[in-house]
């Protein structure tokens, strides 16, 4: 006589095979939120390192040993916005978000990198930056809060969670 021994063996397999199916839709749906959420971020310390802080004026300059002259107070320039509107992020994998900035300024010249850059290059050589001593490491301030808040892998942990209860096995 043979005996017959249930298991839920196929259902097991069912399972995985639909969490393998889906898998790499949810790495690229938290890449995608992930991403999101760091231009957010950046943008806003982009606005508060940079675009909140106040333009020297010809008045300030000349108070400061520069021009002559000064009845106005005349900004040094305008503001424009361009880089934080410049920061943009791309999904480039299932596992791959990049965050870019592509302002250009009226030169031509990559202005982010003059950002990152030029205060420390001018200073090695003795020089003074325009924008004082203020520079503007707006990507490694937003890694460093990022790191120390364990936000990336939070991104990918509730989406794959989410995947694990929404495909349980169920006896």
């Amino acid at each position: 006589m043979m005996t017959s021994v249930t298991s839920n063996a196929s259902k097991l397999a069912a399972v995985m095979g639909a969490r393998a199916d889906a898998i790499m839709r949810e790495m690229r749906a938290a890449t995608t939120e992930a991403k999101n959420a760091f231009v957010r971020e950046s943008k806003l310390i982009i606005n508060r390192g940079i675009t909140s802080k106040p333009v020297p004026t010809e008045r300030e300059k000349t108070a400061t040993g520069g021009r002559k002259t000064a009845r106005t107070a005349k900004p040094l320039w305008i503001r424009t916005g361009l880089l934080a509107r410049s920061e943009k992020g791309r999904v480039v994998s299932d596992t791959e978000g990049r965050v870019e900035n592509a302002a250009v300024n009226k030169k031509g010249v990559h202005y982010p990198r003059i950002r990152e850059e030029m205060p420390e290059s001018l200073a090695k050589v003795g020089k003074k930056w325009r924008h004082g001593d203020r520079t503007a490491h707006f990507r490694q301030d937003v890694i460093r809060e990022w790191q120390a808040a364990g936000k990336p892998r939070s991104y990918y942990q509730k989406h794959l969670e989410g995947l694990f209860l929404r495909t349980q096995v169920r006896g």
